[in-house]
């Protein structure tokens, strides 16, 4: 569930049932109380801590009164502890989403998508019939983005809740977490990859691949791709 401005008020109530279904909320420059208006205190169910995952979006320029019950939000689920998430929009507006066409108000947005998706159920093949590209071109675009360090095209190649298994052992899940690890990577226009070799077989796509630019010396991976309905779902590193 995702609240915005006044709906802010109803956060409370969803914190206190946590149906089975919820998966997560977000909130975007949430009202969370307002004088002379009775309803379950957010703050107070923070306390006790969140039990959904929870990303709150606060804005710098908010007016003071919705401003002081975020800042008591954020100091109570610090409190009650939970999974809470903090993107800060420090120029923007209330409604900056509509407000202020910025860098930092979209990048606020994009954010806030990609963490809201990868919290969704799963993706699911489509039926039998749907028209999509082959799996070995979706990989395909995703290494000619990657080479050509394109983070935006890379990222669209990857369903908003893929989940990536690293060498490393991390499990990163939806694009802001791939964005957050490939961004850096891509900016400094030093990696590229290679293919070895490459086996096909369903909807898995497998790559011998030599990754240069991560390590002082190239180092040799097999990625194995899981496309679903013409998007990156799951991709597996081993060294």
């Amino acid at each position: 569930m995702w609240f915005f401005s006044g709906a802010g008020l109803l956060i409370g109530d969803w914190l206190k049932r946590r149906p089975s279904w919820l998966r997560a909320i977000a909130a975007t420059y949430p009202w969370l109380a307002v004088p002379g208006v009775d309803r379950t205190s957010a703050v107070e169910q923070a306390s006790r801590g969140l039990k959904v995952p929870f990303l709150l979006t606060r804005v710098g320029l908010e007016r003071e009164q919705p401003a002081a019950q975020v800042d008591k939000f954020v100091a109570a689920a610090a409190e009650g502890g939970g999974d809470l998430e903090v993107i800060d929009v420090p120029d923007g507006h209330h409604g900056f989403d509509m407000m202020d066409y910025t860098t930092q108000s979209r990048s606020a947005v994009r954010t806030a998508l990609d963490w809201t998706t990868a919290r969704l159920a799963p993706v699911t093949p489509a039926p039998a019939g749907s028209k999509h590209p082959a799996p070995v071109e979706v990989v395909s675009r995703q290494l000619e983005a990657y080479n050509r360090h394109d983070l935006e095209q890379f990222l669209a190649t990857y369903a908003p809740n893929a989940v990536m298994h690293s060498r490393d052992g991390r499990t990163l899940t939806g694009r802001r977490a791939l964005r957050e690890v490939y961004g850096p990577r891509l900016a400094a226009g030093k990696c590229r990859a290679e293919i070895v070799n490459r086996i096909a077989e369903g909807g898995w796509v497998v790559d011998h691949e030599i990754a240069h630019g991560i390590e002082p010396e190239p180092i040799r991976v097999l990625a194995a791709y899981r496309v679903i309905d013409g998007l990156i779902a799951e991709v597996r590193f081993f060294a």
